[in-house]
């Protein structure tokens, strides 16, 4: 939802297309099926699919004008006034503006008055508050209070989320999509950051049909940090600035993160890292003095670009468990641009492709001893890939490779099942 100024937007100027006009016919059962809020102007939150304005006003539309009257200044109430007293059909002068996932969630307006009157935390429903457990003080813990789960965005903010048994982790990604004015969603995902022997930094996928109940109550969560990441990235980063230019910019605010926080499991080469200092100094300077020879939106696409050369930089490093001098441990990568492929050596980016994500038809985990899975990924007029990998590691991998199959093949596709064999997760503790 956009809320700022145009002179506090990153992206420099609008493209005059973004302004439109739309004739919209009012239905006896949905009305003019969208939802607005914010003032001043009025942003279009979502729109309902299937509904009048379903093709015609996208979520983060600014609405200028009603039926010719200026509305971008008026409140809230005049708004509703005209949109009410529109009988059969509403004519809107909308702007679809590229804002960046900053300025997603409060106004300026809003910022003076929390810094002049701030308030406590505010909850839709009623949480469960009994003795606090110390873990939950600390900043990066999982959870704010018991049933309330805290999300880290990559722009800084953090959004907390109230769940009972019910509520999964589809809800979260469903609210932070309509909060962000996403319109990609099958990019994003909702991990648990940890540290591991190998790498500082490792992301463990949440499905999006996992209750949060189960995920807290896991010890081995306790101590995680909740994030909300680009997981599945496309093959190049100008796709993604076409179809959905928010989520381009949270991308590259992601990215600029995980360089600065070495997230990336390798070290980039120094005329690397010389290359995207200047241009993060480039786009810093340009955000406040605007350049006719570069946008920030170019100097952004090639910030991204660079890092697209680095092999962990969309894809995801997996170790297998070895078994013996004959079967070895190895190391896989998994990314839009590799598919399944066995890492050679990672320096010189020497890898061989395994499988195309086209090419997987079904993946499946079994138990097979403590702490460890066998992961049998079935290829099309291949031979099944069999693998060993300790637990978390198995369900990332299965989870990541789904992901760019419904991204990348199919957007229907499920190959991802667990078998019976395989425990029942723990009860619910927490009762709706």
């Amino acid at each position: 939802m956009q809320e700022e100024r145009w002179d506090d937007m990153e992206c420099g100027q609008l493209p005059s297309d973004a302004l439109r006009q739309v004739k919209i016919q009012r239905d006896p059962v949905y009305g003019f099926g969208f939802v607005a809020g914010s003032e001043r102007p009025v942003v279009v939150r979502s729109v309902t699919p299937g509904g009048p304005s379903d093709d015609k006003l996208l979520a983060g539309d600014q609405i200028l004008a009603i039926n010719d009257e200026d509305v971008s200044e008026a409140p809230r109430e005049r708004f509703i006034e005209l949109v009410r007293g529109a009988k059969e059909s509403i004519l809107l002068t909308v702007l679809q503006t590229h804002q960046s996932p900053k300025s997603a969630f409060i106004s300026a307006a809003k910022k003076a008055k929390l810094r002049s009157n701030p308030v406590k935390v505010r909850f839709s429903e009623q949480v469960t508050i009994g003795e606090t457990d110390p873990e939950m003080l600390k900043k990066e813990a999982l959870l704010l209070i018991p049933n309330v789960l805290k999300v880290f965005l990559e722009n800084g903010q953090i959004k907390s989320f109230t769940f009972d048994g019910r509520t999964t982790v589809k809800d979260v990604m469903v609210t932070l999509q309509d909060r962000l004015s996403l319109r990609n969603i099958e990019h994003f995902a909702l991990v648990l950051e940890y540290a591991s022997p190998e790498q500082s930094h490792k992301f463990l996928l949440l499905q999006d049909k996992q209750p949060l109940a189960h995920v807290v109550q896991r010890t081995h969560y306790q101590g995680m940090r909740c994030l909300f990441r680009v997981s599945f990235f496309p093959k190049d980063p100008v796709e993604l600035l076409r179809r959905d230019p928010a989520a381009f910019e949270y991308l590259y605010i992601q990215s600029r993160n995980d360089v600065i926080r070495e997230r990336f499991g390798m070290e980039p080469k120094p005329e690397m890292l010389l290359g995207l200092t200047a241009l993060h100094i480039y786009i810093t300077v340009s955000a406040t003095r605007p350049s006719q020879k570069v946008s920030t939106t170019q100097a952004k696409l090639q910030y991204l670009r660079i890092l697209n050369e680095l092999p962990t930089f969309a894809g995801v490093l997996f170790n297998t468990v070895g078994l013996d001098e004959k079967q070895p441990a190895t190391t896989l990568l998994v990314g839009p641009r590799h598919g399944i492929s066995h890492v050679i050596d990672l320096k010189t980016n020497l890898t061989t492709v395994l499988s195309e994500f086209s090419k997987v038809s079904k993946i499946q985990l079994f138990r097979e001893n403590q702490g460890v899975a066998r992961v049998e990924t079935s290829i099309l007029d291949a031979k099944p890939l069999v693998l060993l990998m300790e637990w978390p590691e198995a369900t990332n991998f299965a989870c990541l490779i789904a992901g760019y199959c419904r991204l990348l093949v199919d957007s229907k596709r499920m190959i991802f099942s667990r078998p019976t064999s395989q425990p029942p997760p723990p009860p619910q503790m927490i009762k709706a």
